[in-house]
């Protein structure tokens, strides 16, 4: 049975030497011993050990929760990162409006990029991914800019407005739990799709509204736009070019007149 002699700090910060013996793990964190200078059975902190020696061989224990067989403390989680607050929060509002700029200009036309929106808030649910609302969704940066995140796939996050507006700038694992952030590690891989899309300009140029409906727009939808001038996705018809015809007209008796007069002045006729 293991017998050691340590130095042992008590909680008002003593030190002291002791010889302990017939050691036994008490509840985490703590063992259960007989202490030779009390002559009796005391419990330890394992963390208040300062060094121990094990008293059969003369060697110094370097790591006292392997000798004794019991599991060592679990190491709290590493605080998240602060965020880093903008020198010029113009400059965020400018990276964020050109991010946005560069992943929808792919679509093109506004219901098109309406349409994208849906398909991405249908993706997750129609509700909000952390408190379950189906109110006003909008697309949360998971990793924020200020800790260098971008609007892009792999980086969005389907938020209600209360939620977007409590979560701001904090890093996602101040605002998310552990099993949150695993269950939507799924949603933030699997999303790229969604965004890959290239216009079909001559699709486009051959039937208008075919080309919408065959992208999954509703029909009733694609006729609106195109037909309705207050519909805010308003598609003007396109104008076939008229061809510009100039008529010049001429007045012979007019030019021969002027020639005459012309001659009359030069050679006096």
């Amino acid at each position: 049975m293991a017998e050691l002699l340590i130095r042992y700090k008590d909680g008002g910060g003593n030190i002291t030497d002791r010889r302990i013996s017939e050691i036994e793990p008490h509840e985490p964190g703590y063992i259960l011993a007989l202490c030779h200078k009390r002559g009796e059975d005391r419990t330890f902190k394992v963390s208040r050990i300062v060094s121990a020696i094990d008293a059969a061989t003369g060697e110094v224990v370097e790591d006292i929760h392997s000798f004794l067989g019991i599991e060592p403390p679990a190491k709290p989680p590493a605080p998240p990162p602060e965020p880093i607050i903008p020198a010029d929060a113009k400059e965020v509002l400018r990276r964020r409006g050109k991010d946005k700029r560069e992943l929808f200009k792919r679509f093109v036309l506004g219901i098109i990029e309406e349409h994208a929106k849906m398909k991405f808030f249908a993706f997750f649910g129609d509700a909000c991914f952390k408190c379950g609302s189906p109110g006003h969704l909008v697309m949360d940066h998971h990793v924020p800019i200020v800790l260098g995140g971008r609007l892009v796939p792999g980086n969005l996050v389907a938020l209600c407005r209360d939620c977007n507006n409590r979560k701001r700038e904090q890093p996602a694992e101040r605002f998310y739990s552990p099993p949150e952030l695993e269950r939507l590690r799924g949603f933030l891989d699997n999303q790229s799709s969604l965004f890959d899309f290239v216009f079909d300009w001559k699709a486009w140029e051959a039937d208008r509204e075919a080309y919408l409906v065959s992208l999954g727009i509703d029909a009733a939808l694609v006729h609106e736009v195109l037909n309705n001038p207050d519909h805010r996705f308003y598609i003007p018809p396109r104008y076939e070019k008229e061809p510009i015809g100039v008529i010049i007209t001429i007045d012979e008796a007019s030019i021969l007149d002027s020639i005459k007069r012309v001659l009359a002045e030069r050679f006096g006729k």
